[in-house]
């Protein structure tokens, strides 16, 4: 079992995906000590995978403690909770105490955030489509911790990134490593490479 950080919240400003995330949230704080994700399908036909909670609470930690994120701020849940990158959104959420987000998933999310972000996860398609007006690009510029995840960044964002002095974290991973096990960091920062030690994660399932 997960246990959620007393600060945990969550609001939805999408109701098509407040069920979704209701009967995910059961699952994750039930007494189960596993939940079944769902593969992305990029390397292959899209089959179920089991995980241990307790890995995902390990993947999580980890993710919280590199980007600093503290009780109480503020992150926007964009992505599928049907896949592993909405789910550990998620269980980072819960277990660091942040005040989660729901949006509607589409490429166009940005547009419907209104409120103040510290956190958010996309996929490449959704920061390219942020990076195309004035108004989306300045509310990218206030969001602290940006990942980026589920497909490589292209030159062009890349450099689209920089020239508005937009830094992000890209992530590789997959499902069945649950998540990233590095980051990059990309944009107008540069690049610095970290890993994330997979023994360290794999050796606490």
């Amino acid at each position: 079992m997960i246990l959620a950080n007393t600060n945990f919240t969550i609001t939805y400003h999408d109701e098509d995906e407040k069920n979704k995330i209701e009967s995910l949230l059961k699952d994750i704080l039930n007494s189960s000590t596993q939940i079944t994700c769902n593969t992305s399908g990029s390397t292959g036909k899209p089959k179920k995978i089991v995980h241990s909670k307790a890995s995902l609470a390990v993947s999580a930690k980890k993710t919280i403690s590199y980007l600093d994120l503290k009780e109480n701020e503020s992150a926007a849940l964009c992505l599928s909770v049907n896949h592993i990158g909405g789910i550990m959104m998620i269980v980072r959420a819960m277990i660091a105490g942040l005040h989660l987000h729901v949006y509607h998933v589409t490429k166009q999310s940005i547009d419907d955030i209104r409120e103040q972000i510290n956190f958010i996860a996309f996929v490449p398609l959704q920061m390219e489509y942020a990076m195309k007006n004035k108004e989306s690009i300045q509310k990218i510029k206030k969001i602290k911790k940006i990942l980026i995840g589920g497909a490589p960044i292209s030159l062009a964002l890349s450099q689209l990134m920089e020239a508005h002095e937009v830094s992000v974290f890209h992530s590789y991973g997959m499902t069945e490593t649950i998540s990233h096990v590095a980051l990059k960091r990309t944009g107008y920062k540069g690049v610095t490479l970290h890993s994330i030690k997979r023994d360290n994660i794999w050796n606490q399932r």
